[in-house]
């Protein structure tokens, strides 16, 4: 069990499963290393605990008291036993007439950066994937040492959104290594990729061939 995140009674406590390693509905699928990650995120950080109602940050509706990883047989699951905040019972009963049948998990992360620090910074790069894809995409942007900051969405779209802020020679190395990213997944991540360049115009590379990729980044460089 989590400590509390604050001395707010519940109207209710549930359990229910956030996610699991086997192809979903919208056919995303999470490894036992992306749970053991958010975890240890969530047990590290109250904040990470507070439950929002359509992820929407001013709206509280309770919080995360323990997480675990049950294997079925079949897959592994990723279960939790939350609480619904007293005066929200607006949403237990939603929980409970079945109007809202599911948790999901938002993980955001700011790396060689802060979140003051990023509130600042205008980004050069923005990502957006299915979540199962960003342990393959961060390899690419540790290399180059840039400041980005990730989230990481177990919802209706199972969406990776990434936004990255480096130098202008940086940003030029980069969009190589993430055309050559793009170009490594298969049919179905292609088509729920989008790598947009933001230097002075908004540039999708994913919709680019090599000579177009060149000819972005002479205009990267020359700007």
């Amino acid at each position: 069990m989590f400590e509390r995140v604050n001395d707010r009674d519940f109207c209710e406590i549930l359990n229910g499963i956030m996610a699991s390693t086997s192809v979903d509905n919208h056919g995303h699928q999470f490894t036992k290393g992306v749970f053991e990650d958010w975890i240890e995120k969530i047990e590290n950080d109250p904040q990470r605990r507070v439950m929002h109602l359509n992820h929407d940050d001013h709206n509280i509706i309770g919080e995360i008291l323990d997480l675990k990883i049950v294997d079925t047989g079949d897959c592994l699951e990723l279960h939790g036993k939350y609480g619904i905040y007293e005066g929200r019972e607006d949403v237990l009963n939603k929980i409970q007439s079945g109007e809202l049948r599911g948790l999901s998990v938002t993980a955001v992360d700011y790396v060689n950066t802060t979140k003051e620090e990023w509130q600042e910074i205008e980004p050069d790069i923005s990502i957006t994937t299915l979540g199962e894809e960003l342990q393959s995409v961060v390899p690419f942007l540790e290399g180059e040492d840039v400041k980005y900051r990730f989230e990481v969405q177990k919802s209706i779209e199972g969406a990776a959104i990434i936004s990255v802020a480096a130098g202008v020679i940086t940003v030029a190395r980069t969009t190589v290594d993430l055309w050559r990213w793009y170009q490594s997944l298969d049919e179905e991540a292609q088509e729920n990729t989008e790598v947009t360049i933001n230097i002075n115009h908004n540039y999708d590379i994913s919709e680019m061939d090599a000579d177009e990729l060149l000819d972005l980044v002479k205009e990267i460089t020359e700007d």
